[in-house]
């Protein structure tokens, strides 16, 4: 278990990330699921804790930069709008700080499950938490519900096989907007029933 010391109520309510288990982050589109992914896996590596990100959408310097907002209560508008010259001197001290964890991230690997297996494989050092956003974009090869089920069997397989513990962020379907309770629910995860199945 891996408690996520900056979240206690969610924290108490999970009993922390826990090893061989597979942790679903699930919203609808742009509600902030990388986001929330990111505060979570930042905060296991603040407690050192050895993390590997891999994002299907973002790129490493999107992820570095909601970091250093969060990290530093900065609405992130303002680095957009040109104002960075006034966070220089808190982003050299975020960089130096951010290096000195077990905490890498990618933007390139993870659209299969191979690339992933691969991966941690090679790894000397086994990440004690993989984080996956989100698995709605992982290369699909014909069926979509069975290319999100294949991936998903073999993420369950590389948890165990290898004692990490895995987040996966998921998309949630629109279609109860229509609906007067629009609360989401396990069954409107999209692509596959097996990610409401195989979720711990």
């Amino acid at each position: 278990e891996m408690p996520i010391k900056s979240l206690s109520e969610l924290n108490e309510k999970l009993w922390g990330i826990k090893r061989q288990k597979i942790t679903l982050i699930a919203a609808r589109t742009s509600v902030g699921k990388s986001t929330f992914a990111l505060q979570i896996a930042y905060d296991l590596a603040l407690s050192g804790k050895r993390v590997l990100f891999l994002s299907l959408e973002m790129t490493v310097e999107d992820m570095l930069e909601r970091l250093f907002c969060y990290e530093n209560r900065i609405n992130n508008q303002d680095l957009m709008r040109g104002k960075f010259s006034y966070y220089q001197e808190k982003f050299t001290r975020f960089s130096a700080e951010i290096k000195k964890l077990k905490f890498v991230f990618s933007d390139c690997i993870g659209k299969n499950w191979e690339e992933v297996d691969k991966l941690i494989s090679n790894l000397t050092s086994k990440p004690d938490a993989l984080f996956i956003d989100h698995i709605n974009a992982i290369k699909i090869v014909g069926n979509g519900k069975e290319a999100i089920d294949g991936y998903l069997t073999n993420m369950v397989r590389i948890a165990k096989h290898q004692n990490i513990a895995m987040v996966l962020c998921c998309q949630i379907n629109r279609d109860n907007q229509k609906d007067d309770d629009k609360t989401p629910q396990l069954h409107e995860l999209k692509g596959s029933g097996n990610l409401e199945e195989m979720a711990d």
